[in-house]
């Protein structure tokens, strides 16, 4: 998916006007590719999931809680409120922050999902749906799932429900 269908499409799932006044959603860092093939979905841009986002090789890392709500005078890696941003700027990785929570936790659903029904090549009717939130696609052989607690495959069920009710996709 390009940036800029990817920057669409999150405006239309989560339009930035239904934010607080104080709150900063949007794209706070854009990625050096315009091609986004991986998202990593996370409450926070901390130093762990930044960390992480390299590691999985991610594109793109998609918070609730926005990293910069005021004047940035420095972006370093010894500055602990920037240390994060600076690893994700580094690695030409992008920084996406949504409002309000729940749409986050659905975008987290729905981006899982396209990612395992493109993985595992299913058939529309018995594609992977409502995985573990943790967003993380996984793919071990054969199977596909969603990255779970210690690392673990989790499994998805085979319902469509949500997908259907939130994003009109069965």
């Amino acid at each position: 998916m390009q940036l800029c269908d990817f920057l669409a499409q999150m405006e239309a799932i989560a339009p930035q006007a239904l934010a607080m006044d104080f709150d900063n959603p949007g794209l706070l860092i854009g990625p050096e590719k315009q091609e986004i093939r991986k998202v990593l979905v996370a409450l926070d841009c901390s130093m762990a999931t930044a960390q992480e986002a390299v590691d999985w090789g991610a594109d793109l890392l998609l918070t609730h809680h926005p990293v910069f709500f005021g004047g940035v005078k420095a972006i370093r890696p010894d500055l602990p409120a920037t240390a994060a941003p600076w690893l994700l700027l580094r690695h030409g990785i992008g920084l996406f922050a949504v409002y309000p929570i729940f749409i986050l936790l659905g975008i987290g659903v729905w981006l899982a999902v396209r990612a395992a029904r493109k993985a595992a090549g299913a058939a529309h009717e018995s594609a992977p749906c409502l995985p573990y939130l943790s967003g993380i696609q996984m793919v071990e052989g054969e199977k596909v799932g969603f990255n779970g607690p210690m690392s673990s495959l989790v499994q998805p069920t085979l319902s469509n429900y949500y997908l259907a009710e939130w994003f009109g996709e069965t």
